[in-house]
């Protein structure tokens, strides 16, 4: 029995050799993240996604991934996100580094997943899913939708001599365009801020034409007006911006023509015209009292300016009659000539026109909770009453025990124009900028108002 005993018990040891090594080939592949070196390991996706409902909008916020320079995209779907579906999903938009924010409208009620994703170098997502790290695996539920904003189905920007034809079909003609120009392709919401307005259309109109600089290659951009300057802005490459970058030829340089040849010689055998004494040669240079004769140091004035020699005339070297030439005298104006010029000046002297604007109020796409009650009732009183004294000393008691960053911003943004009525523009215009990311469309106007109030515009 010794024998079996010996041969079970290596059959025993062999299986427990195998068994490891049939359990790890087994094993699905794991990506191991990106080690930027020896010590330290990149991990490339973000971290602490928080999610939060506001009527109809979705607002997103998170952690960066850190040493990440590149955008990061928003992909919204009606189930989780993963590797395998995500291109179903609609990406809702795409955001720079450091805005670490995202507000989304869906265009219709239901339920939603998100997922943000950074970028590669190829423009493609990097799709490494990690649940409640970069993506929502609970269902958000929108139970009504807000007013959609404006877009466009298609982009095109073509030159055409000396400008730019942009056309684009707009879906919204009841919502006001932007249109954007910048240098750099416009990726991000970031990308659009930091793009010049060139100008705020109506929703009804399908084309733009611009005149930039010749040789500068430009990218353009079309989006819903009241959303340039927010983390809401939605860029779409190839249908709201676009891809390729166009620019206007440079004029050809104008050859130099050689020296044109001297002017025929005008005679007195010419009919009409009176005999020309011959004068001998003009010196070159006007000798002047007290000073040296510039034929001594002629460098004075070279070409192409040559001394100007007043006392001989311009055609045929005619010599003037007296040398200074002596103006004539001051004389009195007629009482029919006064008359006439005071009656032109009455008739345009117009008062310059005010840079003062109208108070602007927020639109209702800025509605705040009802906890804010305390806000609107400053701004239904003493600033719809432009008490702008009480109304600015409210609104300063307010900011001290603001309980929220959305009452705080609109309380800076109602209190900076209280500022420029009460003729401080240089305290407007910085209370004006600590909000213009979030209301640009509607303190831009401000702004530069206070700005030429203060003499800077």
């Amino acid at each position: 029995m010794t024998a079996p005993k010996q041969i079970v018990s290596g059959v025993l040891l062999v299986l427990c050799c195998l068994l490891p090594l049939q359990l790890t080939a087994q094993q699905p592949a794991v990506r191991q993240p990106t080690r930027h070196s020896s010590d330290e390991v990149f991990f490339p996706f973000i971290s602490s996604l928080r999610v939060a409902i506001r009527d109809a909008q979705v607002r997103l916020s998170w952690r960066d991934v850190p040493n990440y320079q590149g955008n990061y995209l928003i992909y919204r779907h009606t189930e989780p996100i993963t590797e395998t579906n995500l291109h179903r999903a609609v990406r809702a938009g795409s955001v720079a580094p450091g805005t670490e924010r995202f507000t989304d409208t869906p265009p219709q009620t239901g339920e939603y997943y998100y997922a943000v994703l950074t970028e590669q170098e190829d423009g493609q997502p990097l799709a490494v899913f990690i649940p409640f790290r970069n993506q929502t695996l609970r269902p958000i539920a929108i139970q009504r939708t807000g007013p959609p904003p404006a877009a466009v189905a298609s982009l095109s920007v073509r030159t055409d001599q000396d400008r730019v034809m942009i056309t684009f079909e707009p879906t919204d003609p009841d919502r006001r365009l932007a249109v954007l120009r910048s240098s750099e392709p416009i990726r991000s919401a970031g990308d659009a801020a930091a793009a010049t307005l060139l100008e705020i259309i109506e929703g009804s109109r399908n084309s733009y034409i611009d005149t930039p600089p010749a040789g500068v290659p430009y990218y353009y951009g079309v989006f819903d007006a009241d959303l340039i300057g927010t983390d809401s802005l939605s860029i779409q490459p190839g249908v709201n911006t676009s891809q390729e970058s166009v620019a206007l030829t440079l004029p050809e340089a104008v050859p130099v023509e050689a020296e044109p040849a001297a002017a025929p010689e005008i005679t007195a055998e010419e009919p009409g015209m009176p005999e020309i004494p011959e004068l001998a040669e003009p010196d070159p240079y006007l000798p002047l009292p007290g000073t040296p004769r510039l034929t001594d140091r002629p460098e004075a004035r070279s070409n192409p300016l040559p001394l100007l020699q007043s006392r001989f005339a311009v055609l045929q070297h005619a010599r003037l009659d007296s040398f200074p030439i002596v103006l004539p005298g001051r004389q009195s104006v007629s009482v029919e000539t006064l008359d006439a010029v005071e009656a032109i000046r009455r008739r345009y002297d117009t008062a310059l026109p005010s840079h003062r604007p109208e108070p602007v109020r927020l639109g209702d796409e800025h509605t705040l909770p009802h906890s804010a009650s305390r806000l609107e009732q400053i701004i239904e009183t003493s600033f719809a009453e432009q008490n702008w004294h009480q109304a600015y000393t409210s609104l300063t008691d307010l900011l001290d025990s603001a309980t929220s960053q959305d009452v705080e911003r609109q309380a800076r943004f109602y209190r900076g124009q209280t500022l420029l009525f009460l003729d401080r523009p240089h305290e407007a215009v910085l209370e004006l900028l600590m909000v213009r990311d979030v209301y640009y469309v509607e303190s831009r106007p401000l702004i530069d108002a206070a700005l030429r109030s203060a003499g800077k515009l």
